[in-house]
């Protein structure tokens, strides 16, 4: 099996900057995101300067492939996102993605604090994907699942 890397993101790397603007503005991507994406990519790259440690890329034998996200939101909640980029998805990268992110994120928080995601209801693969990781819907509201991680992360096959 393939080994998916997380690495975090460097703001001031063009390569690194550049791939998570392409991700974050492809239509199918953009289609399964809760913000807007930005409207340029100058825009896209201060934003990142910013915020960069909540980014990590997701990088396979030298490529990048994707993206995780990890946003302290309250005190007791820590929520992740992730992306696979549309070229590379259905090759098992989504599952490796979210189970090192899951494990990245439990690793940056406290016991008492939960790792929380949302994802759109008709995204069937990603939900059957964070179920069967450990995460539980807790909410359902407007066609958006709410999920929190609720179990010992599971073994790899």
């Amino acid at each position: 099996m393939i080994q998916l890397k997380l690495h975090p993101l460097d703001p001031h790397d063009d390569d690194q900057v550049a791939f998570l603007f392409r991700c974050r503005t492809h239509p199918e991507v953009d289609a399964q995101l809760f913000s807007p994406p930005p409207p340029d990519y100058e825009t896209h790259r201060r934003y990142v300067q910013k915020n960069a440690s909540r980014f990590y890329l997701a990088e396979v034998d030298g490529v990048w492939v994707g993206y995780s996200q990890i946003d302290r939101k309250a005190v007791k909640e820590v929520d992740i996102g992730f992306v696979i980029s549309p070229e590379w998805q259905n090759r098992g990268y989504g599952q490796q993605l979210v189970r090192c992110t899951l494990e990245l994120a439990r690793s940056l928080i406290s016991e008492d604090q939960e790792v929380q995601l949302r994802v759109f209801a008709d995204n069937k693969r990603a939900v059957h994907i964070y179920e069967k990781l450990g995460f539980r819907e807790y909410e359902r509201a407007e066609g958006i699942v709410h999920m929190k991680y609720s179990h010992p992360l599971p073994q790899n096959p």
